[in-house]
């Protein structure tokens, strides 16, 4: 119930993708010298109890259990894609091509 109630109220409102991605692209040329760079990408494991079912497909490759979830940030470190449907198991690739994100960049 928690998890929902965070989920309606707050992440619809903190995690959205730009408005205008070319002012991402901008900000991080500014900032690093980084052409057409839209976001920052990266994958974390996180660590979860052992579930009662299923429980192979959590384990990752550091042996522990954890869901897979990628996320990407804008310049200024606010986020703008969050993923956290896949069990540890899924290598991030697989979960970076699976994204809606991913659809989205890949038909323009």
């Amino acid at each position: 119930m928690f998890v929902n109630i965070i989920i309606q109220k707050r992440f619809q409102n903190e995690v959205k993708f730009p408005n205008n991605p070319i002012n991402a692209a901008i900000e991080f040329y500014r900032i690093r010298k980084m052409p057409c760079v839209v976001g920052c990408i990266d994958g974390s494991h996180i660590p979860i109890d052992a579930p009662h079912q299923h429980e192979e497909q959590f384990v990752s490759r550091y042996g522990t259990h954890s869901i897979n979830a990628m996320f990407v940030c804008c310049p200024d470190l606010s986020f703008y894609y969050v993923s956290a449907n896949y069990p540890g198991s899924t290598h991030d690739a697989r979960v970076l091509r699976n994204a809606r994100l991913y659809e989205r960049f890949n038909s323009g």
